[in-house]
């Protein structure tokens, strides 16, 4: 069964009962929808859209996403599922030229771009927002400090006559707190969560293999673990002594709440405070490292090196000194040069060239947490027959590097 609506095509939107449930709460208030990836999001944009233009015939819809491939891809799919003229659909990026733009935010009834650039024509006054009926805020669990959809939904709340928001994310954060800031943020009014445990989820979940293959690091790799660990263990032991860290082996959550605890004595004026920041702030520098050698492998440590080594605080200038950090540098440096890379780089070429040569139709996503992993993923990977790799990175933070 499908969705029938003057404005959908015919059979192009499968009929589901959480979409549809969405949607309600949706038409009514602006919202904030939680839905793990493949299961739908954008229909729901695609129907809500629907929904406004009838409601208003003559208004506009606003379609943002935070990065150009994922406005490319909303575009292709509300072109396919709604009835309306393609030549009434635009995409909007910074290298069309200011004007031109202007005159396209006149001309078109749905404007697909990144935030940013809206953002930017917000501010020179090339866009007005006052006949969209409905924003749409994709991947907006970036909606937290400065980014860009803070401006962008307030902006919308305050000029649009006929204003709805909607939210999309299948990560909003790990807590009630993160959500909220989100809807704060955004001014959404409720908030709209289904899982895959959700029994009206549960008929459309295709049944998913996993398989968890490990792979043993070299000799090199665990020369430089050694020396991360003595120099972790010498401040975490230091801290122990102080009674700032109770367990033995202290948690990275641990060593944050503790750093954030230092830094409101600082601010309070207990200079004491000091001497424990100064070595649970380098415990968790050492951490991270340890973690990326173990997990990303030694161009992406070497990359965090030289972060590290460009660092001004005292902190890092007396960390980068440390005998065991410093040798730990020039080994992985040395392991760069001669091209060492982590063993699962291997293990993942002959899993994907093993695929293909079987399936040389296959479409293989690969995920990774950093953006330098990626980078070198598709490095490798170009070097596979028919892998045709495509790298698809986030606007996320460029000091996280995720």
């Amino acid at each position: 069964m499908h969705i029938s609506h003057p404005l959908i095509k015919p059979d192009s939107i499968e009929s589901r009962t959480y979409q549809e449930s969405v949607l309600l709460s949706a038409v009514n208030k602006n919202i904030l929808c939680v839905l793990p990836t493949g299961l739908g999001k954008t229909p729901i944009a695609v129907l809500l859209a629907a929904n406004r233009l009838e409601k208003f015939p003559e208004s506009r819809i606003l379609v943002t996403a935070p990065t150009r491939p994922l406005v490319n891809q909303h575009y292709k799919s509300f072109a396919d599922f709604l009835t309306l003229d393609a030549n009434g659909l635009a995409v909007i990026t910074g290298v069309i030229a200011p004007e031109k733009r202007e005159e396209i935010y006149k001309n078109k009834k749905i404007i697909f771009a990144t935030p940013q650039t809206i953002e930017n024509d917000l501010k020179e006054n090339r866009l007005s927002l006052n006949d969209f009926s409905l924003l749409v805020l994709d991947e907006v669990h970036h909606a937290i400090g400065g980014y860009a959809y803070l401006f962008i939904a307030k902006k919308y709340l305050e000029d649009a006559k006929n204003p709805r928001i909607l939210g999309l994310t299948a990560s909003p954060g790990g807590d009630r707190a993160k959500i909220d800031e989100i809807c704060k943020n955004t001014g959404l009014e409720a908030v709209e969560i289904r899982t895959e445990n959700d029994e009206d989820v549960k008929p459309y979940i295709k049944e998913k293999g996993v398989e968890w293959i490990s792979v043993d690091l070299p000799e090199s790799f665990d020369n430089i673990r050694q020396l991360l660990k003595a120099a972790y263990n010498q401040r975490v032991d230091a801290l122990r002594k102080m009674w700032l860290v109770k367990r033995k082996v202290p948690s990275k959550k641990d060593l944050l709440v503790l750093q954030g605890n230092l830094m409101a004595k600082i601010r309070s004026g207990n200079k004491n405070a000091f001497i424990g920041l100064s070595l649970v702030l380098p415990a968790i520098k050492i951490e991270h490292a340890t973690g990326l050698l173990e997990t990303q492998g030694i161009p992406i440590l070497e990359n965090y090196w030289k972060k590290l080594r460009a660092e001004e605080s005292k902190y890092s200038k007396a960390l980068v000194k440390d005998k065991a950090i410093s040798n730990a540098m020039w080994m992985t440096n040395r392991l760069c040069e001669e091209g060492y890379r982590h063993p699962k780089m291997s293990k993942l070429c002959s899993i994907i060239n093993s695929e293909l040569k079987q399936k040389p139709e296959s479409k293989i996503i690969v995920f990774a947490s950093f953006r330098d992993t990626v980078s070198e993923i598709y490095s490798v990977l170009g070097r596979i027959d028919k892998a045709k790799p495509v790298e698809f990175i986030g606007q996320g933070s460029r000091l996280s590097g995720k």
